[in-house]
């Protein structure tokens, strides 16, 4: 009887190392599935999202600084306008409060002036028309890029939720495979 029970005790414990070994190797499996769909997929997905930034935010980027030069112009031609026009208010308040060769200087001033004051109002006028230019170009190239932005991000989220899926779906097969195995060792009967 002892031998008995020995040789069902060592048939169980070799169908139990028997079933492990299959549940091992596909645990193995299953795993390198998963490092190679799921793994594979995020590499590429984050390559797209590099390229991405390379290629569209650093053009974006670029557009913006040629922006930000174009405001800096307009401002100091601006400044350079505002500036002539208050000397030539100040040079004509002048001339009528003085008389003589001091006019003359005064109206001399007053004439180079003028002249300047034509020359930065064109500098200024044409800074602010390539600024609009500028600024019409950087707004919809702002545009198409939050746009791209967008759908990146929505991209991403089906990523993720698709990948999540993935892998619980094989983590579920291997749990599902596991317990049908427990149940065949536990429920196989010892041999008579």
């Amino acid at each position: 009887s002892l031998n008995i029970h020995s040789s069902e005790l060592r048939t169980s414990l070799d169908t139990l190392k028997q079933e492990t070994e299959k549940q091992a190797q596909s645990h193995l499996v299953v795993a390198q599935a998963i490092k190679n769909d799921l793994e594979g997929s995020t590499t590429a997905f984050l390559q797209k999202q590099q390229q991405h930034k390379r290629s569209i935010q650093t053009e974006i980027e670029k557009e913006f600084k040629n922006k930000q030069t174009q405001e800096g112009y307009v401002a100091r031609a601006r400044e350079k306008y505002e500036s002539d026009c208050m000397r030539i208010n100040s040079y004509t308040a002048q001339s009528t409060l003085i008389q003589g060769r001091d006019l003359e200087k005064v109206h001399l001033k007053l004439e180079r002036a003028q002249q300047t004051v034509q020359a930065n109002q064109r500098d200024y006028a044409n800074f602010a028309r390539a600024l609009q230019d500028t600024m019409t170009k950087w707004e919809q190239s702002w545009k198409a890029f939050c746009d791209s932005c967008q759908d990146m991000e929505e991209e991403r989220i089906e990523f993720m939720k698709d990948n999540m899926w993935a892998y619980a779906n094989a983590v579920s097969t291997v749990c599902v495979s596991d317990d049908e195995v427990c149940s065949l060792i536990l429920l196989t009967p010892p041999a008579p």
